[in-house]
């Protein structure tokens, strides 16, 4: 027991606890937005009593940026089918990011709605635009990484910057999704994923 008589968590449990308790944050924050999120909802859904939930998360800002981290963990571990191939290449990797994102908007939809919430409110909010900051910042540097990788194969041209790949990978996938999230047409990600990686590659090779 603590000070105020409630039973102290086991600490072993405590990153499964921490994970379903973001989940759960995450799936409200989707459905209602960042004005409607209410940590006693998120406590009361997972059958906890505030104290506990305060045991995990001592402020709000804590369990959001367990929330953005929670995007960043499912954007990587929830992943199309990969086509079987002797050899993965940069811009076979590239392309994957276009596949993984369809079916991810297909499986998990409120993953996108919860990254827009979170890059509304970064406008207003410095706490979450840091928030937002990282994950942009992660998914970024994974993208200039295999750009870089595949101008060093001879693969990609050498007088794009990776950084500047990155982005534009990053603003057609942001722009999707928000149209994808906004109920929009949008163009087949598969689609518009090959034609923007086939420009970056070497004459001859596309």
């Amino acid at each position: 027991m603590d000070e105020s008589g409630t039973a102290e968590p086991k600490r072993g449990k405590s990153g499964n606890r921490q994970n379903t308790l973001a989940r759960i944050a995450l799936t409200m924050l989707a459905e209602r937005g960042f004005e409607g999120l209410r940590v006693r909802d998120i406590a009361n859904a997972a059958g906890i009593n505030i104290a506990t939930l305060h045991y995990y998360f001592p402020t709000k800002e804590d369990l959001i940026h367990r929330v953005g981290e929670e995007i960043f963990q499912q954007f990587l571990s929830v992943t199309a089918p990969v086509a079987e191939s002797s050899q993965v290449t940069p811009d076979r990797q590239l392309r994957q990011v276009f596949l993984n994102m369809q079916h991810q908007f297909e499986r998990v939809p409120d993953l996108f709605v919860a990254l827009h919430e979170l890059q509304l409110r970064a406008h207003r909010d410095e706490t979450v635009r840091q928030i937002v900051r990282q994950i942009h910042g992660r998914w970024q540097a994974n993208m200039e990484g295999i750009y870089r990788a595949g101008v060093e194969q001879n693969i990609f041209r050498p007088d794009i910057e990776p950084a500047q790949a990155a982005t534009a990978i990053i603003a057609l996938l942001s722009g999707s999704s928000l149209q994808a999230v906004s109920k929009e047409t949008t163009a087949d990600w598969s689609w518009a994923g090959n034609q923007l990686v086939t420009s970056f590659m070497l004459p001859g090779l596309a």
